[in-house]
Parts: C-alpha cells; sequence; structure tokens
C-alpha cells in the first residue's frame, strides 16, 4: 500500500466515524426534544411559582417598609413626649427643690391647686413620693381629694398611706 492509499483510507474511516458521530448526536437531540415538552411544561411551572413568590416578598416587603416608617413615625412622637415630660419633671423639681424661695412648698401647692385636677395628678405622679405627699399636705382639702382620684390607684394608695404618717 502507498501512501496515498494509506491516506484514502484513513480519510474514509474519518469520514465514517463523523458521520456514526453526528447520527449520535441529532439521535440524542431527538431525545432530548422530546424530554423538553415536559420538562418545558415542569420549568414553566417553577417559573410561574418563583414569580408569584417574588410578588408576595415585593408586596411584604412594601407592607413592613409602611410599618417601619410608621414606627418611626411613633417613635419620634413618644421620644418629643417623654423630653416634653422630663423637662415638666426637671423644671418641677426645680421649683419643689427651691423650698426657700417664694414660700417653698406651700407656693408650689398654691400653683398646683390652680391647675386641673387631673393635669395636677400626672405631674404629682412622677415626683418623688416624699415629694408628692409633702405637696398634696400643703393643698387645700379638696382639691388634694381630686388630685389624688385622677391618680393611678396603686400610686395614690402608697401616697395616702405615706400622708397618714406624716403631720401637716
Amino acid at each position: 500500500m502507498t501512501m496515498k492509499s494509506r491516506i484514502k483510507v484513513i480519510l474514509i474511516l474519518l469520514l465514517s466515524l463523523i458521520i456514526l458521530r453526528s447520527d449520535h448526536i441529532s439521535a440524542k437531540k431527538e431525545n432530548i426534544n422530546t424530554k423538553n415538552s415536559s420538562d418545558k411544561s415542569l420549568v414553566m411551572t417553577l417559573v410561574n411559582k418563583i414569580e408569584k413568590r417574588k410578588e408576595e416578598l415585593t408586596k411584604r416587603e412594601e407592607e413592613l417598609n409602611r410599618k417601619e416608617k410608621r414606627l418611626k413615625m411613633i417613635k419620634m412622637s413618644i421620644l418629643k413626649s417623654l423630653k416634653e415630660y422630663k423637662k415638666i419633671r426637671d423644671e418641677l423639681k426645680t421649683l419643689l427643690e427651691s423650698q426657700n424661695s417664694k414660700g417653698g412648698i406651700k407656693y408650689i401647692a398654691k400653683i398646683y391647686e390652680t391647675i386641673p385636677a387631673d393635669e395636677a395628678a400626672q405631674r404629682i405622679e412622677r415626683l418623688s413620693e416624699q415629694m408628692a405627699v409633702k405637696l398634696l399636705l400643703q393643698m387645700k382639702r379638696k382639691q388634694a381629694a381630686r388630685v389624688i382620684a385622677a391618680m393611678n390607684p396603686e400610686k395614690a394608695a402608697r401616697l395616702t398611706e405615706k400622708m397618714t404618717r406624716i403631720e401637716r
């Protein structure tokens, strides 16, 4: 065998291999295509479920964002109120501690007598119990009774008990 004939034989073998290989590949493609139709419906179902879940999560995220904004507003309102209450408490504490100026507790008691009972009760409840008792004892009896009636029952009971131990 000559070199040319050997090359021809090799080329023929290579071509037949390529043809066999391409037939095998096209058979696999057909097999894949038949599987693809059932796989496609499964994939579409999964894609739809994923999209639906994504929409649900988006809605949930939006709702959480709204709630978070609302909570921030509430927090700001609470902080503002707390700041105001602390300011009032500090002012009252300063007034009560300065007993030597303008008659001390008697002067402050007269101021509280002019405040509506429910407002006075809210402020007096925030004072130390010792100071609250002193203040209530210096108020007129009717106004002190109204203030005590407007207080938290537990706090009113404790203050009343302490008031009985102290003389005017």
